[in-house]
């Protein structure tokens, strides 16, 4: 089994050479050969030229964008995950009719996985308890293939119990968070054999402009959100501080160490 990276929630549009330096940063810890997962829900919140920005995560070394409610929040965001042939797990507690898919497994080299997306609830958008749809994947799987699962939204409590829950199903689940933008390091739970049965990392963090609010200058966040005036949010160029984890395997059942790191690009 290969690394496996985790970035924090992309949470506005970024410059391509931002992208590179971070993915090989990335890389410099993890192994050129690691995977790299992020979470793209702020960005898909309000970034203006939101297709160019899929196109040029993937074109950059992304190979899975996972996504919160906001995946279907705009027709942008619609459009690009009905459409498009890369990498990308919207929640699968969402309503049905929602464009792309929720749960998929994949491979990438020799190394095969289910990838999954739930939201807590905590969001505006309405969807099935994430409990139900966890219960469900688990009674048809019929495989020893390890899963990811990406929760989105900020009920940590509720979290932590769909945790205790999968380890009901699953010894080799890895579960981490998106939504509160600041990074909490993992949680390790063992099994008697002393293999990993599982991994929560409550929330991965984010990726933002330095000194600004979600990407946002705390000018124009305060006007829009406290002073209640209409008008457009423009990201806020500059140094990004950047969040992400690494997990390194040293088999596929056994996880070797994990390592968080937050750096300036």
């Amino acid at each position: 089994m290969k690394n496996i990276a985790i970035i924090g929630q992309i949470q506005q549009e970024l410059q391509k050479s931002q992208v590179l330096n971070l993915v090989n940063k990335i890389k410099e810890e993890a192994g050129e050969d690691c995977h790299i997962f992020c979470n793209g829900s702020g960005m898909f919140s309000w970034a203006p030229q939101l297709e160019k920005q899929v196109e040029m995560l993937f074109d950059c070394g992304i190979d899975v964008l996972f996504l919160g409610e906001q995946a279907i929040s705009r027709t942008a965001g619609r459009n690009i995950i009905g459409k498009t042939d890369f990498c990308i797990i919207r929640p699968a507690n969402l309503s049905n009719k929602a464009p792309g898919c929720g749960i998929k497994k994949v491979k990438f080299g020799d190394d095969e996985m289910w990838l999954i997306s739930l939201v807590d609830g905590s969001g505006k958008v309405p969807a099935v308890p994430a409990a139900f749809e966890i219960e469900k994947f688990f009674e048809n799987k019929k495989d020893q293939l390890p899963v990811f699962i990406n929760i989105n939204g900020t009920e940590f409590r509720y979290k932590e119990a769909l945790v205790w829950k999968i380890c009901e199903y699953s010894n080799n689940a890895i579960v981490f968070g998106n939504g509160s933008g600041f990074r909490i390091d993992s949680e390790v739970i063992e099994s008697d054999d002393f293999l990993i049965k599982s991994i929560f990392i409550p929330d991965v963090g984010a990726v933002v402009t330095q000194n600004s609010i979600g990407g946002v200058s705390p000018n124009l966040w305060w006007k829009k959100n406290v002073e209640k005036i209409p008008i457009n949010m423009v990201p806020e160029f500059g140094i990004l501080k950047c969040d992400y984890c690494v997990i390194f395997f040293e088999n596929i059942k056994k996880i070797q160490k994990i390592l968080h790191k937050t750096v300036k690009i």
